[in-house]
């Protein structure tokens, strides 16, 4: 009778789509044992609204010693089982590593299976702190990965050390939150922790970590609460679960656009000695949040392609947008270094396909990656209720996005050494990127700002060519 109810409650879904941390790859730890248990817990999963999912088994020393051998054995069998019940399921293969002495022969063995863009997911000592530890995460990063912790909240030796969690984020470690520890399925001090990180913006990724059907159920209980609806506010913007997709897409983009320089380069015409090799072009993009201008330096490998980059700045074209809270109202910083921006670029020109007058008409597209300092400054101005302002204070955050691909797509006109183009613009900038996770009095900026959306809008420039 009760289940009869329960399928009549409102549908829940997380504000995410990608499940970064869980156990459901069958036989290969204490999770899922057998293929059945794990077709039933991924539709439990995507029942929550879930798509994606990193299937990250545990890796420890002595009690689970999987290699990427055993696990992705594990995880073909689950695809092919995916597959065969019809389940539209995005999936991927990783792990979670248990800093011990098999981590370290692993590492050393170049045998991991990292997260996308080289992120580790890492799991720390329950017992005590491990010695050195910020050494070891520096360490890490010099070898080119990008530390995660795993749920920082259920080590308790920070639960009364909150500076170390400051201390080890501050130092490039990202924090990934269990939603068990979010539900009190872990205690009140892990809990207690969790929604610590999360009120000091420490909180980059949340996970499920789930293991079984009894961690599903206590999961979506607490999706249904009070307690996560007040919690889910101030996540708002903050999170990086669905963010992965988007580099990786850029890699592809970046990884194509090389491969094509390499291809083309030897099939340059026999009279390329009479062509332009070099090209600065000042360049202005307008899109629906912002202004962007830049100035370029492009080398001509031949008539069809150039590569290089340029440096820019961009300003936000709706300020009064401001975040604003109970008696605050908080206004941005002109001179943010955030605004600064190096964009690499490649350039290409398709065949002449008109010439009036004198001027080639060509088809152009310049992909390219926005990359800026993921720091910014507000004002956060308090007020009366009258409306008077009582008093001022800077605010400031460095854990925006600092990646972000873009594109122009449109037409070019040449006259000899002189180009015009314009076109079509689309980008990936978020406006808002460093202010989402600043907060106020405990009230989070992103729970008010707009949503990130796509950037469109139009581009123009003039390149000289030498």
């Amino acid at each position: 009778m009760f289940g009869l109810f329960r399928n009549k409650q409102k549908k829940i879904e997380l504000p995410y789509r990608t499940d970064v941390h869980c156990h459901l790859l069958p036989g290969v730890d204490h999770g899922a044992q057998t293929i059945e248990d794990s077709l039933a817990l991924i539709s439990r999963e995507m029942d929550m609204g879930i798509s994606r999912i990193f299937f990250t088994s545990h890796v420890t020393s002595t009690t689970f010693e999987n290699t990427p051998e055993t696990l992705t054995a594990a995880f073909e069998k689950l695809k092919a089982a995916v597959a065969d019940a019809g389940i539209d399921l995005e999936m991927h293969c990783s792990a979670e590593y248990r800093l011990d002495e098999y981590w370290m022969k692993q590492r050393d063995a170049n045998q991991l299976l990292p997260l996308p863009n080289n992120h580790l997911l890492l799991e720390n000592s329950f017992q005590q702190e491990l010695m050195m530890i910020d050494d070891l995460m520096f360490d890490i990063q010099l070898k080119g990965f990008l530390p995660v912790m795993a749920h920082p909240e259920r080590y308790h030796y920070y639960g009364y050390r909150h500076d170390r969690y400051r201390t080890l984020h501050n130092a490039g470690v990202k924090f990934q939150v269990n939603l068990l520890s979010l539900s009190g399925y872990f205690g009140t001090g892990a809990m207690a922790s969790a929604e610590w990180l999360i009120n000091n913006g420490f909180c980059d990724f949340l996970g499920s970590d789930m293991h079984n059907m009894e961690h599903a159920d206590a999961i979506e209980e607490y999706l249904r609460s009070k307690d996560w609806r007040k919690t889910s506010k101030k996540l708002d913007g903050c999170l990086l679960n669905d963010v992965m997709p988007i580099t990786k897409w850029l890699n592809m983009v970046v990884a194509c656009a090389l491969a094509t320089a390499c291809a083309t380069a030897s099939a340059q015409r026999a009279d390329d000695g009479s062509l332009y090799r070099h090209q600065v072009e000042l360049g202005g993009m307008a899109v629906s949040r912002a202004w962007l201008v830049d100035f370029a330096y492009h080398y001509k490998i031949n008539k069809h392609i150039g590569v290089g980059g340029s440096v820019g700045v961009w300003g936000n074209l709706i300020s009064k947008e401001g975040a604003q809270g109970n008696g605050w109202v908080m206004r941005y910083k002109t001179n943010n270094p955030g605004n600064v921006f190096l964009r690499p670029s490649v350039s290409v020109f398709s065949p002449m396909l008109l010439c009036t007058g004198g001027i080639e008409w060509k088809l152009y597209a310049e992909p390219g990656v926005i990359l800026q300092v993921p720091y910014g400054r507000a004002f956060v101005y308090t007020y009366d209720a009258q409306g008077a302002i009582l008093a001022e204070r800077e605010v400031t955050s460095s854990r925006g996005k600092w990646v972000m691909p873009d594109c122009r797509l449109g037409v070019t006109m040449q006259a000899d050494n002189v180009d015009i183009s314009f076109g079509y613009y689309v980008s990936t900038l978020d406006v808002y990127s460093e202010y989402r996770s600043m907060t106020f009095n405990g009230e989070h900026f992103g729970s008010t700002l707009p949503k990130h959306e796509l950037q469109q809008g139009a581009f123009v420039s003039l390149s000289y060519n030498f």
